[in-house]
């Protein structure tokens, strides 16, 4: 793989204001950190009205929204959102779709009859059509789009606005290999979740006839880098407790995190909440298993065996470190040059 190939991002989810947000992309784009990815969550600050602050005011970073749920946007006014972004930004939009289980819920449908799969597979068909100018007509459920059709009237700025799936079932992921132009992981993913994603990937892309090589697999990581080992473990407990509960078992599972572990933490969550009680469940080798902590030495090193797994575009998501200031300004002057000589050996 080309050491150039490798764009490393950072992630934050939509609790934050725009204004903070602005602040961490502008230092994020002076250390030369690759990519600036944006969480919406339900019902915080919107990340598409947050992108459009940052487009204004950065320059080279490019922008991930990920992941919208094609259930809160029809995919036509995604379609618009985004190329507008693109407008925004000079072409340095990315946008990714996934289901989100707690938006299907709290918009009053189920899982079973929202069909995620199939939601997840014709929205990107619809954008993908919309972004390329195309008049569209669509008549698969979810989404009917009676004739005469419906075309945006202006282009984004990239003839080819990169579309990924943030999907972590076999089918999903192989519907990913066929559609998109690359695949979002969720949060807290393992090397070894990264691997039975990249086999599922692989499935679809021979399916339709590409080359896996030619996507992207990028993914949320809890990264913590300080000086200080044990700062930077405290410092992801909290986040760690918070996404256990939800990510599902494929993720945890593959970690090597127990079943009874995940109770325990949603059961202490119920009773107590995020504080000590519950954080505390959370020891060391817990730590290890899902997120990367430690020195610039020590994240660079975990980053490469993701990067050697086949993930593309790692992404520390949301912790950063003790410090997040300090730590966006140590991942792009320290981790990243590390990384990338330690993928030129």
């Amino acid at each position: 793989m080309n050491q150039f190939s490798i764009r490393l991002g950072i992630g934050i989810n939509s609790t934050f204001s725009p204004q903070e947000l602005l602040r961490y992309a502008k230092e994020a784009e002076r250390v030369g950190i690759d990519e600036f990815w944006l969480a919406e969550g339900y019902h915080n600050h919107t990340s598409t009205a947050a992108a459009a602050v940052i487009g204004n005011s950065t320059n080279k970073i490019r922008l991930g929204l990920g992941v919208l749920s094609p259930y809160t946007r029809h995919p036509l006014l995604t379609a618009m959102e985004v190329a507008t972004l693109d407008e925004i930004s000079h072409g340095r939009m990315t946008l990714a779709f996934g289901a989100v289980t707690s938006a299907i819920i709290k918009h009053g449908s189920t899982v079973r009859s929202a069909k995620p799969a199939v939601s997840l597979r014709e929205c990107v068909k619809i954008v993908r059509a919309a972004l390329a100018g195309e008049l569209v007509i669509h008549d698969n459920p979810p989404y009917k789009i009676p004739a005469p059709g419906i075309k945006l009237t202006f282009q984004p700025v990239q003839q080819r606005l990169p579309i990924y799936m943030g999907v972590s079932s076999p089918l999903g992921l192989q519907a990913a290999g066929q559609l998109a132009d690359g695949i979002l992981l969720n949060t807290m993913s393992s090397i070894p979740f990264v691997r039975y994603a990249m086999e599922h990937v692989r499935v679809g892309a021979k399916r339709a006839g590409r080359s896996v090589e030619d996507l992207d697999l990028g993914a949320y990581l809890v990264v913590s880098v300080s000086d200080d080992r044990r700062a930077a473990s405290e410092a992801v407990k909290e986040t760690l407790a918070w996404y256990l509960v939800r990510v599902g078992t494929r993720i945890t599972r593959s970690a090597g995190v127990s079943d009874s572990l995940v109770d325990e933490i949603r059961t202490s969550t119920a009773r107590y909440g995020l504080t000590a009680e519950t954080t505390g469940l959370i020891d060391d080798e817990t730590i290890g298993k899902l997120a990367i902590v430690g020195d610039s030495e020590d994240v660079a090193n975990r980053l490469e065996e993701y990067v050697k797994a086949g993930l593309k575009v790692p992404i520390a998501y949301q912790v950063w470190g003790p410090d997040r200031e300090v730590a966006i300004r140590t991942l792009g002057k320290r981790v990243k040059p590390l990384l990338r000589k330690k993928l030129r050996r």
